[in-house]
């Protein structure tokens, strides 16, 4: 008579689970604390391979005896109520990776090609995870006419999904990538109706703070807008530049404003407003670009106050128009003429001179989108010459003129009476 010993209980089974991975993890720390023989290197890559997918199926075994624990109640008495949370908290998990073993705990119905897969080591347990995120995320809108179940719908992705997943160059980022297309892919005529009707309910939000100044911008639209707004966006983005401490946030608002400010440097391309392209203009009081104390701000024709930084970094490249006006009644009484602060042939040699921001601390934006500012500023003396001009891109241009500001403030507090202060002079470094 043969005896048969009976299979231990389930805890019993997992708790010899942990016995063996714990005999694995020594073996493994041993295996590192010897030195690889010559010729031997490919070997061992090809068996760690094998043994990274041999984990992958040992978390979808642990995913699934969790699934068990949780129809029991095991983890709402621990207080979870989502399987992800309970991985993530209870199990030290990242929240990613909590949210992948809740994948494979609750695998979908219809998706056994994919399981079968992973099972034998065609795919590995993350990307078996990433196509049943991508059934759940599409289930809620799909076709009941098409898919009558979670099952049938279940089973399209994964003809999608699961081919692309086999491939050994493919990525979880690659199925991502394919499952991001999954409902244009299996609902075409959902897909254009739901991009119509964003379209139809396009919108764009400009609102000005006239006290505290500051605006704030908001659109929304369809797809192929997004897709040519963000194209259009990064041809005036470049990577940031060692040291620049810029968030994405505000990389993403300078290459906007300096779309912006191409558009209307090449003005004469769109349509004419009052006679003349469109354009910036700005009333400001000579007495105002020399920072004299009580000299009235600059207002633009839409009625913005520009404060002195602002109306000095504007008035670096652009077109200035002298107006005379009366000071009783402030009516115009002599208009000069229109002209370039640099002329050509200067731009083009400060052009040859530099091919960047000239920023002390340097600056990485092109020559082509920088604006022309004069070191020492020509309402205070300084020349229109090749020696007193540099390229600054618009951010710097405003934070030298930010600064300037700042040490004329200084200057009209604390007057210095044997004329040796301690500020640079303006448009040098602090």
């Amino acid at each position: 008579m043969i005896e048969t010993q009976a299979a231990p209980s389930q805890p019993g089974r997992v708790a010899q689970a942990r016995k063996l991975l714990g005999g694995a993890a020594r073996l493994l720390r041993d295996e590192s604390a010897e030195a690889i023989p010559p010729g031997a290197a490919r070997e061992v890559a090809e068996e760690l391979t094998s043994l990274l997918a041999d984990l992958g199926r040992v978390q979808a075994a642990v995913a699934q005896v969790a699934a068990r624990a949780k129809a029991s109640g095991g983890m709402a008495s621990a207080g979870f109520r989502r399987a992800a949370d309970w991985f993530s908290c209870a199990g030290g998990l990242t929240r990613s990776e909590g949210a992948q073993y809740a994948a494979l705990a609750d695998f979908p119905e219809g998706l056994d090609a994919s399981w079968a897969a992973m099972e034998d080591g065609g795919i590995t347990a993350a990307k078996a995870a990433r196509i049943a995120h991508h059934v759940g995320r599409c289930a809620p809108l799909r076709d009941r006419e098409l898919y009558p179940s979670e099952a049938d719908l279940a089973g399209a992705v994964e003809q999608i999904l699961l081919p692309l997943a086999l491939k050994d160059s493919s990525t979880c980022k690659d199925l991502d990538r394919a499952g991001a297309r999954l409902f244009a892919t299996l609902h075409p005529a959902d897909h254009d109706r739901s991009e119509a009707e964003l379209h139809e309910g396009r919108s764009a939000g400009l609102a000005h703070d006239p006290v505290l100044g500051g605006f704030h911008f908001g659109m929304s639209g369809d797809s192929a807008d997004y897709d040519a707004l963000r194209t259009a966006l990064d041809a005036f983005s470049a990577p940031p530049a060692e040291g620049d401490q810029r968030t994405a946030a505000q990389r993403r608002y300078d290459s906007a404003m300096a779309m912006v400010r191409f558009c209307l440097a090449h003005s004469g391309n769109l349509p004419w407003r009052g006679g003349e392209p469109a354009q910036v203009r700005l009333t400001v009081p000579l007495a105002t670009l020399r920072g004299e104390p009580g000299s009235p701000p600059a207002t633009s024709d839409n009625g913005v106050v520009y404060s002195v930084s602002q109306a000095r970094a504007l008035a670096k490249d652009c077109k200035l128009r002298r107006i005379i006006l009366d000071p009783i009644t402030g009516a115009p009484l002599d208009v000069g003429r229109s002209e370039r602060i640099c002329p050509p042939h200067i731009r083009n040699a400060i052009h040859a001179t530099y091919d960047s921001c000239a920023w002390e601390h340097g600056c990485d934006r092109p020559i082509a989108w920088c604006q022309i500012d004069h070191i020492t500023a020509w309402w205070d003396g300084g020349s229109t010459s090749l020696s007193n001009l540099q390229p600054l891109c618009a951010a710097h241009n405003l934070a030298k003129e930010r600064r300037r500001a700042a040490a004329e403030r200084r200057r009209h507090r604390h007057p210095v009476r044997d004329g040796h202060g301690t500020d640079p002079p303006p448009g040098c470094p602090a």
